[in-house]
């Protein structure tokens, strides 16, 4: 999916894989989305990335607030709506130290901006 153009991506940050597993099940089966994966943060914590259009992101988003809030369980939650990021990036820098990763400057660019440099 081009979620420049068109789609949405949607992040759920939760403590335990059991949670976040839940998350997964909660949006696939409220909207029409995919999931992008599963992240290990660390200190137990477990992103779930998934995406779709926006309506279907939020749909899926509000629905697993409310669940979440009912049984008590907190749980972060973001939608970015055509984000600048590709997928496959954001997914490799959540599962690598973020001061290292390397993003692209602007929409269509394809020279990737340098690390930053500690200081």
């Amino acid at each position: 999916m081009d979620l420049w153009n068109s789609g949405a991506l949607g992040l759920v940050e939760s403590e335990g894989m059991v949670t976040a597993l839940r998350v997964a099940d909660i949006a696939m089966k409220t909207s029409s989305v995919s999931i992008a994966g599963f992240e290990k943060i660390g200190s137990g914590m477990v992103t779930v990335s998934f995406t779709g259009d926006i309506d279907s992101v939020r749909c899926a988003i509000d629905e697993i607030k409310r669940e979440c809030q009912r049984l008590q369980v907190p749980v972060a939650t973001t939608v970015l709506g055509r984000p600048v990021v590709p997928i496959e990036m954001l997914s490799r820098a959540l599962s690598t130290d973020l001061k290292h990763a390397v993003v692209p400057r602007g929409r269509g660019s394809s020279t990737p901006s340098p690390p930053r440099q500690e200081t």
